[in-house]
């Protein structure tokens, strides 16, 4: 197994400075033609740090986001706070709980959301601004159940309902994951596939000046993603864990994300990833994590940062907490 994900490293590092060759750019066409693309900002500051190739090794709370198949793998209860600076003073938050309800079978609840300050409204004929204020919010509140069929195989379902606020428009839709974890042998390698954001198409509504708009009809942003994890090294005080991931959305190009993960004594960790076809990151991502045990306490703090080419810096922080 591990030669194998080694030969698939040295394949998508062949295809870094090889990517024309190996992914078609007719993709890009399709740049901007979904809605709720909120819903495509990674929530955990580990799954940033490493490039979001994450839905085959997530092991906290954030897996209600990246895989709802993995929930059931976790032997207690947790809960999840995540906050990230987004661009333009956008703030985005995450939380998520999980409850087992048996060794296998497990459901959980997610709040995702993007959301700005109050902003000034300008027209054209009053460029200073109207008197008036609006303000934007992206909301999603999601339902996950998970399910353990035997030691290597485990499913799982989100149902979500996500709405979308600009001023006097609002559009809403109910939303669907799918996703199911392998666990290829000794819990060293995982293999994963998930399906995202399944859903009919959209449209906003509302009414300004006193006539109603009409829009277009958007799909929302679903992605088929392909991922395997491997233990790559392993000693008595430290281990690493690489994935690849390979991305497939219905608005942009395909794209593979590589992650890797140093873990220290079940203590400490640093993580770095880059991906592949993404025009937007040329630059890799990092982030640091540490484990926190106080008296009866439990929990993992995890800090994350990604670089985008054209608007910079975006940072993440989260604490989850196992109960």
């Amino acid at each position: 197994m591990k030669n194998i994900f080694i030969f698939l490293l040295i394949v998508a590092f062949f295809g870094k400075t090889n990517s024309q060759n190996f992914f078609p750019s007719f993709g890009k066409q399709r740049t901007g033609t979904s809605a709720f693309t909120f819903l495509q900002i990674g929530v955990s500051p580990r799954g940033i740090a490493m490039s979001d190739a994450f839905s085959s090794i997530s092991d906290d709370a954030s897996t209600l986001f990246y895989n709802p198949a993995r929930a059931v793998l976790h032997h207690r209860n947790q809960t999840m706070v995540s906050h990230g600076l987004w661009f333009a003073g956008l703030q985005h938050h995450y939380s998520a709980f999980i409850y087992k309800l048996s060794e296998n079978n497990a459901v959980g609840v997610s709040i995702n959301s993007l959301y700005s300050d109050k902003m000034v409204k300008r027209t054209e004929f009053l460029p200073e601004g109207t008197g008036e204020s609006f303000s934007f919010n992206d909301f999603a509140f999601g339902l996950t159940y998970s399910k353990k069929f035997s030691q290597q195989f485990s499913f799982g379902i989100t149902t979500r309902y996500v709405s979308e606020n600009l001023a006097e428009y609002k559009m809403s839709n109910i939303l669907f994951d799918v996703g199911i974890s392998y666990d290829l042998g000794n819990e060293k390698s995982q293999f994963a596939i998930t399906y995202t954001n399944i859903g009919s198409s959209s449209k906003p509504k509302g009414t300004s000046n006193s006539s109603t708009q009409n829009f277009e009809e958007f799909l929302p942003p679903s992605l088929f993603a392909i991922s395997i994890a491997s233990e790559i090294l392993s000693e008595e005080d430290y281990n690493v864990k690489s994935v690849i991931q390979l991305n497939h959305p219905n608005d942009n190009s395909e794209h593979f994300a590589i992650g890797t993960e140093f873990e220290w004594q079940k203590i400490f960790y640093l993580r770095t990833g880059f991906r592949i076809n993404y025009e937007e990151q040329d630059l890799p991502s990092f982030g640091v994590g540490l484990l926190i045990l106080y008296d009866d306490f439990l929990g993992k703090l995890d800090y994350g940062v990604a670089s985008y080419n054209e608007l910079g810096l975006t940072h993440r922080i989260s604490l989850n907490v196992i109960l």
